[in-house]
């Protein structure tokens, strides 16, 4: 069970970045599986599964999903098209602004910056748009030096 849990948020997860919400019927077989676990054999850390599959079920987390569609939307779907890349990747980093907002200590929402904020860099530094280096300065004050770089 245990294995079978983290499958499928590892599959959920990558699902999500290929198709608006297209994980969840795996977060929801995850879900399933904490709820087994908890009557079976082995149930400690059930509890901390449980209260991790909570978060992924709220709205605010549902906000954080949509948005990495929209990302990885425009980072990879439409590839050939750098204006439409930004468009898209602009999107995204405004619902992240939004799930931030609503929620400052989201972990998901972090990590996401911390793994992708360098791809946004270098989709952006050639464009003229100092707005989105002003939004990632915002929510990721840790790199302001990087994004002061690019704020005209």
């Amino acid at each position: 069970g245990l294995i079978d849990f983290y499958l499928y948020l590892i599959i959920g997860n990558e699902l999500d970045k290929y198709d608006d919400l297209g994980g969840t019927h795996y977060f929801e077989k995850a879900r399933a599986v904490v709820e087994q676990g908890k009557f079976g054999q082995f149930f400690e850390g059930w509890d901390r599964r449980d209260e991790l599959m909570r978060s992924i079920f709220t709205e605010n987390h549902k906000k954080f999903r949509e948005m990495k569609n929209y990302y990885f939307y425009g980072m990879w779907g439409v590839q050939n098209d750098a204006p439409k890349q930004r468009s898209f990747v602009k999107q995204a980093i405004r619902q992240l602004k939004a799930v931030l907002a609503e929620n400052r200590d989201n972990l998901a929402a972090k990590q996401f910056i911390d793994a992708h904020y360098q791809e946004i860099v270098d989709l952006f530094k050639d464009s003229g748009d100092s707005e989105i280096f002003k939004t990632l300065k915002a929510l990721n004050p840790d790199r302001a030096e990087i994004y002061d770089e690019y704020i005209k």
